[in-house]
């Protein structure tokens, strides 16, 4: 119940994704301003470089995924993802069957 009750107690988060996309680089800068004066906890996730290199706060990185997907069963089969390697067994193939 007390899980329940979370979303309708005031909270001091903000959630950023993104938020520098489609903005000049003075917006940039006095969003950088707001939000270091920003109380309470903020989550921001960004692609901007300058953006975070230049932010004073904690920074939490994801390691860099592969580039190649991961393999799956079939592929590794040298099979293409949803192909067949044999008829059902109820299907008959070929001439005679």
């Amino acid at each position: 119940m007390a899980l329940a009750r979370l979303p309708s107690r005031p909270s001091d988060v903000l959630l950023l994704d993104e938020p520098t996309n489609r903005l000049s680089p003075s917006l940039v800068e006095d969003l950088e301003e707001a939000l270091t004066a920003c109380p309470g906890t903020l989550l921001l996730v960004s692609h901007d470089r300058r953006l975070r290199a230049r932010w004073p706060g904690d920074h939490m990185a994801l390691p860099p995924r592969d580039a190649a997907p991961s393999p799956t069963p079939e592929t590794r089969r040298g099979r293409r993802p949803g192909s067949h390697a044999a008829p059902h067994p109820r299907q008959r193939t070929g001439a005679g069957t």
